[in-house]
């Protein structure tokens, strides 16, 4: 079996990756969040793996991974007469994620080669409004 977590005793992880994993995102939720929303976010890790996955879901969908910045080319963005700024809007707009590969399509044909940006939008999601590459594309904040 495997280690015990120092704050749950009672808490005992299948290996010491996953230990290590869960330690590290504790770490990153301590240094950023307040002491009271840190207690709340605690909570996280005992709810059922099926809810704990469907939020991880939302998060990696509306930030991406953060240590990874992508940049796009400035041609493809809102600023000008962009098919995939266009695309990425009535994405926005309507609400029609299902739309997200044709904006990989679209990326392509534009000549976009970020395999996080295509992998991303080829995924079956969750895609919400906040959506990273949406509003990346759309230079929202």
């Amino acid at each position: 079996m495997g280690r015990i977590d120092r704050q749950y005793p009672d808490k005992k992880y299948p290996t010491d990756e996953v230990r290590i994993q869960r330690e590290a995102a504790a770490a990153v939720c301590y240094a950023v969040l307040s002491k009271e929303t840190f207690g709340a976010a605690g909570r996280f890790w005992d709810l059922d793996p099926a809810e704990k996955a469907a939020h991880a879901g939302l998060i990696r969908d509306i930030f991406g991974n953060p240590f990874d910045p992508v940049e796009l080319e400035p041609a493809w963005l809102a600023d000008g007469d962009s098919r995939p700024a266009a695309l990425a809007r009535s994405i926005y707009d309507s609400r029609h994620a299902e739309l997200m590969p044709k904006l990989a399509e679209t990326l392509i044909e534009a000549g976009c080669a970020n395999a996080a940006v295509i992998e991303h939008c080829q995924s079956s999601g969750p895609h919400v409004r906040g959506c990273w590459v949406l509003d990346l594309l759309l230079r929202q904040e």
